[in-house]
């Protein structure tokens, strides 16, 4: 997660940064989300992991929040470099395809853990 997030500042402080000119409408806005969705996966683990007293929902909300700091802090950080600008989409790109994530993420914990209670149940 550290390393990512490194990543994604290292990449933010290229000035005059262009990315590939692809036709397709909205292209640079998918990549923001699939970059931030990666992101949010390897932040849930990370805290997930962290400690066995965060909850699923505790987790979830400390990941979406920590996004959201991050996201919003990496565009005024653009700010500052040459070339580069503050881009309210961007940043929103970047939370959509985090929370999606972490969204997909939630569902997926609590159908397994209700399927784990349910084969429990009929076990006893």
């Amino acid at each position: 997660m550290i390393l990512y997030a490194g990543m994604i500042i290292a990449v933010s402080s290229i000035p005059h940064l262009r990315g590939p000119s692809i036709e397709i409408p909205g292209a640079d806005k998918i990549v923001h989300g699939i970059e931030y969705g990666v992101f949010a996966f390897l932040i849930f683990r990370s805290f997930f992991n962290f400690s066995d007293n965060f909850s699923l929902r505790g987790t979830l909300a400390c990941a979406a929040t920590f996004i959201v700091i991050f996201a919003v802090f990496d565009e005024f950080y653009q700010r500052s470099v040459p070339g580069r600008q503050f881009d309210v989409s961007d940043m929103i790109a970047d939370i959509i395809g985090a929370l999606l994530v972490l969204l997909i993420i939630g569902m997926r914990k609590r159908r397994a853990r209700r399927a784990a209670g349910r084969s429990g149940q009929t076990a006893l």
